[in-house]
């Protein structure tokens, strides 16, 4: 009989640029959890950094970049005039030309069916079939905002309401399968923004993401929405702050926790589960 164990967990990093949120992702390893980085941003550096401060092995973490698409000068220089010449109606109606080289959002999505590691090109399959041993982390959000969008519109400047639907609606099919569907632990960083909630009218400190009707959903499926802060020479991670939206099931409640997941693995281990190790292919 095989052994049962619940979900990994599945966490939102909050927080300001410089807040520690890469930076704390090594910690996964002293609670015996290997993190496997998708990169959207350009964050290898600072893993490579801690690691060696550590005196971890370089290969302790798994990462694979995706990066954002770019314009060259040159169609910049043919967007602008566009912009000088046409209204925003027309703007919108617009197809990019360089729209086939928006790909990323599709590289992400094959990344996740077969991830593959920067550093030595070893495969390591599909995430829906890795064990509670392993992390798959998104590094960050805000990488992952650009490309749902570029996949719509290009790098065209403009966006109707319909495009926006359909980004945030592929975004949150996105997460919602990775949160509920897959075994192993989750963590996806986020920066912040202050939005308007439509409910209330009061203002509130949320995940940056694609438009205010994509924030408040992207919390519902996490175990822990928890915000870094950097004060002074201090990093510390929060899940109890006045406006900002955050959540605990494993962590304590306060505003004054060590920025380490190891507290809350051994919090999920307390409620049933099991670091199982992944089977091979």
């Amino acid at each position: 009989m095989t052994e049962y164990t619940i979900p990994g967990l599945k966490a939102l990093l909050l927080g300001a640029t410089g807040s520690g949120k890469t930076h704390s992702l090594v910690t996964l390893l002293e609670a015996g959890i290997t993190p496997y980085i998708i990169f959207t941003e350009n964050g290898m550096s600072t893993i490579g950094k801690v690691l060696k401060e550590k005196g971890l092995p370089p290969d302790s973490c798994k990462w694979h970049y995706v990066a954002p698409a770019t314009q060259s000068f040159k169609s910049m220089i043919t967007m602008a005039e566009n912009v000088n010449r046409m209204s925003f109606e027309l703007l919108t109606k617009m197809t990019d030309a360089n729209k086939s080289q928006c790909t990323q959002w599709i590289e992400v999505l094959r990344t996740c069916e077969n991830f593959v590691d920067d550093r030595t090109g070893e495969e390591f399959g599909n995430i829906g079939t890795w064990g509670t041993d392993r992390c798959l982390v998104f590094d960050s959000l805000s990488g992952l905002n650009k490309m749902a969008m570029a996949l719509v519109v290009g790098l065209r400047p403009t966006r109707s309401v319909s495009d926006w639907q359909v980004a945030q609606n592929n975004m949150l099919g996105f997460l919602d399968l990775i949160c509920t569907d897959t075994p192993c632990h989750f963590i996806l960083t986020g920066h912040i923004e202050k939005e308007q909630d439509e409910i209330t009218g009061a203002m509130h400190i949320m995940v940056g993401t694609l438009g205010r009707k994509l924030a408040p959903k992207i919390p519902q499926n996490f175990d822990e929405v928890i915000l870094c802060k950097h004060i002074g020479d201090k990093y510390s991670w929060s899940t109890q702050e006045p406006n900002v939206d955050l959540k605990h099931r494993l962590l304590e409640e306060s505003n004054d926790l060590l920025p380490s997941f190891v507290p809350a693995i051994e919090g999920w281990v307390e409620a049933g589960g099991i670091i199982k190790p992944t089977e091979s292919a």
